[in-house]
C-alpha cells in the first residue's frame, strides 16, 4: 500500500464513494510539469488570494508535515479536521474495499496514500467551498490521481527528464504523460516555455487527437528584471522586475531568487489573465495592486533560499539551500551560482563552494548531478535524510554512492574535490559551525554554502531550525 501504483481507477471508485467532491468544486487550476510546478503554484495561489478568492491548493509531496499539502488561503487545514477526513475515507474504504479489511485481498485495489491524500483535499475544498482549488499533479499527469477533472483550467509548466521509470525514457515519452492532463472537454491549456521543442508537438498532438476544442495559450515572457541587489541574509530577494498583465505594465519586487523564477512568474500570470478573461469571465478582474500583493507575499521555502543557521553566533554563515533533484534543476542551481558571484576574476577562482548534498537513492540521478553542480577544488559532505512520513519507500543514498559519482568524475588522482560522508544534516551544521570559526579566524576567503539534492532534504534542513 505504500508503494507509487499509477493509474485511475482507485481514486475514480474512492471519490464516487464519498460522493464526488471533485465535481462539485467551482474551478480548478491543474499544474502538470518536471519543474517549477510548487513556484507557480505558489504566485498564481498569492495572487488569486489578493484577489479575494477563497483558494485551496493541493501539493505535493508535503514538507513538513502532512497538513502543508493541503491549504485554503495559505493556511494549512488543521488537525482535527485532517484526522476527521481521514477517518471518514478509512470508514468509507471499509464499507466498499475488501483489501482495507482483508490481508488476503488484492492490495491493488486499496487506494495508495497519495490517492487518499488527493481525496483528502477535495472533501475539504468542497467542504469548505472554494471558489477555486489548485492542484498540483503528483506524479506524470496522465495516469496521476488528481487527473479527474472535466474541464480544469490546465496548466504545463517546463519539462524535463525525470521518473523514467514511471513515464518514460525519452522527453517525448514524458510529454505524452503530462499532457494526458488534457481531456476532450478542456476549455483552456497554458503551456510554460519549454527547454525541448518536442515537448510543444506532443501536446499540440494530444489536443487534435482528441478532436478538442482547447485552446492552447503559449506563454510569453512579460517579465523582465529591472535591477538586482544582493539576496537578504534571510533570503528576501531585492530584485525587481517589470511585468504585464491585462494590458497594463508594473513594477514590483521579486520575492523568489534565480531567473527561472521570472519563467514560473510569467506561467502565472498567463494563467491568471486566463482564468479571468477566457475560462472563469463573470470573475471580476483583480486590480494591478491586487496582482503585485501577490506576487510580493509568495513564499516558496527550499528553492534558491538562503539561510542563517546561527544569526547570534555566526551572523555571516548563511546557506544557500535548493531542492534542485533533477539535471534540468541542477542546470539552474548551478546558473544562479555562477552569475551570483560578483566578486572581482582575480579573487573568484578562488571562491571554493562546500556542498551539502543529500539525494534519494537513484545513481542515475546522482552521477547526472555531480558534473553539472560540483567544481575542482569543491568540497562535498554528503548527508541523508529522514523517509516523509506516509512514504517509507522514499530513501536517501548512502555517502559511498555520491562519493562513487564524485570520485567517477573527479578522479582522486587528478582532481581536488574532497567528499566527507557527514551523517544527517543536524550534524553537517555543528561541524559547520566549527569550521566557520576555524576559517573566520584564519582570515581565510570565506566558502559557499550549498545544500542541495532533494526536497527531503530542505525538509530535514529546516526541522533543524
Amino acid at each position: 500500500m505504500g508503494e507509487i501504483r499509477l493509474g485511475l481507477g482507485r481514486i475514480t471508485r474512492l471519490l464516487a464513494a464519498l460522493g464526488s467532491p471533485h465535481e462539485k468544486l467551482k474551478a480548478v487550476i491543474h499544474v502538470a510539469g518536471t519543474n517549477g510546478k510548487g513556484s507557480t503554484c505558489a504566485f498564481v495561489g498569492q495572487m488569486l488570494t489578493a484577489a479575494g478568492l477563497t483558494t485551496g491548493r493541493f501539493s505535493s509531496p508535503h514538507f513538513l508535515h502532512v497538513t502543508d499539502a493541503v491549504c485554503i488561503d495559505s493556511v494549512p487545514i488543521a488537525e482535527k479536521d485532517y484526522t476527521e477526513l481521514s477517518e471518514r475515507i478509512e470508514s468509507t474504504l471499509r464499507d466498499y474495499n475488501p483489501a482495507s479489511n482483508n490481508s488476503d485481498a488484492d492490495v491493488d485495489d486499496y487506494p495508495t496514500s497519495f490517492e487518499r491524500e488527493c481525496a483528502l483535499a477535495l472533501l475539504y475544498f468542497a467542504a469548505r467551498n472554494v471558489d477555486v482549488a489548485i492542484i498540483e499533479v503528483g506524479l506524470g499527469g496522465r495516469l496521476d490521481a488528481t487527473n479527474v477533472f472535466k474541464d480544469a483550467l490546465c496548466v504545463i509548466t517546463p519539462i524535463a527528464i525525470d521518473h523514467k521509470e514511471f513515464l518514460g525514457n525519452s522527453i517525448g515519452e514524458i510529454a505524452n504523460q503530462k499532457a494526458g492532463i488534457i481531456h476532450k472537454t478542456t476549455s483552456h491549456c497554458i503551456l510554460a516555455a519549454q527547454p525541448f521543442a518536442e515537448t510543444q508537438r506532443v501536446i499540440v498532438d494530444r489536443i487534435n487527437s482528441l478532436d478538442s476544442h482547447t485552446h492552447l495559450h503559449h506563454v510569453v515572457r512579460h517579465v523582465s528584471p529591472i535591477f538586482t541587489i544582493d539576496a537578504g541574509s534571510h533570503g528576501e530577494s531585492d530584485g525587481w522586475v517589470r511585468a504585464s498583465i491585462f494590458d497594463a505594465t508594473f513594477d514590483v519586487r521579486m520575492p523568489l531568487l534565480g531567473e527561472f523564477q521570472l519563467e514560473n512568474l510569467a506561467t502565472a500570470l498567463c494563467a491568471i489573465t486566463v482564468f479571468f478573461t477566457e475560462y472563469r469571465p463573470n470573475l471580476p478582474k483583480p486590480s494591478i495592486d491586487a496582482i503585485r500583493c501577490g506576487i510580493t507575499s509568495t513564499r516558496w521555502p527550499g528553492r534558491l533560499e538562503i539561510l542563517t543557521p546561527f544569526p547570534a553566533s555566526h551572523p555571516s554563515l548563511s546557506i544557500l539551500a535548493d531542492g534542485a533533484h533533477n539535471e534540468h534543476g541542477a542546470q539552474s542551481l548551478r546558473k544562479y551560482i555562477d552569475s551570483s558571484i560578483t566578486l572581482p576574476p582575480t579573487v573568484r577562482t578562488k571562491v571554493k563552494i562546500l556542498w551539502i548534498i543529500g539525494m534519494k537513492n537513484d545513481f542515475d540521478k546522482i552521477d547526472k548531478l555531480v558534473p553539472t553542480l560540483i567544481r575542482h577544488g569543491d568540497t562535498v559532505w554528503t548527508v541523508g535524510f529522514e523517509s516523509p512520513v506516509g512514504m517509507p519507500w522514499i530513501t536517501a543514498a548512502n555517502g559511498a554512492n555520491i562519493r562513487q559519482a564524485v570520485e567517477t568524475h573527479f578522479p582522486p588522482d587528478r582532481a581536488t574535490v574532497d567528499v566527507v560522508d557527514v551523517g544527517t544534516v543536524g550534524e553537517a551544521l555543528e561541524k559547520l559551525k566549527i569550521e566557520w570559526s576555524r576559517i573566520e579566524k584564519g582570515n581565510e576567503l570565506l566558502p559557499t554554502i550549498v545544500c542541495c539534492g532533494s526536497l527531503y532534504l530542505m525538509a530535514s534542513l529546516y526541522r533543524c531550525f
